[in-house]
């Protein structure tokens, strides 16, 4: 990938994981909702950091996050505002 990638039309993989985490999706939701592994979908995640289109958490756990996989209630506060644990 480049780093010219958001403003280039991404592949349809890379923009169906792409639209699901812009929509707060997790990388296991967006694995589920667009029928991917897992593996690529975190591999896609790990891409679109590198190239600066997408953010990772502010606590550096990036795309990977295992507490946006736990309930709600047991989150930290801290995790509230995090795209990866809508």
């Amino acid at each position: 990938m480049t780093a010219d990638l958001a403003s280039e039309r991404p592949s349809s993989v890379v923009g169906r994981v792409l639209d699901e985490v812009r929509r707060g999706g997790t990388p296991t939701s967006v694995a589920a909702r667009t029928g991917l592994p897992l593996d690529l979908v975190q591999a896609v995640l790990a891409e679109l950091v590198a190239a600066g289109v997408v953010g990772t958490a502010s606590c550096s756990v990036g795309p990977t996050c295992a507490v946006a996989q736990a309930p709600r209630a047991e989150r930290p506060v801290a995790c509230a505002t995090c795209p990866l644990a809508r």
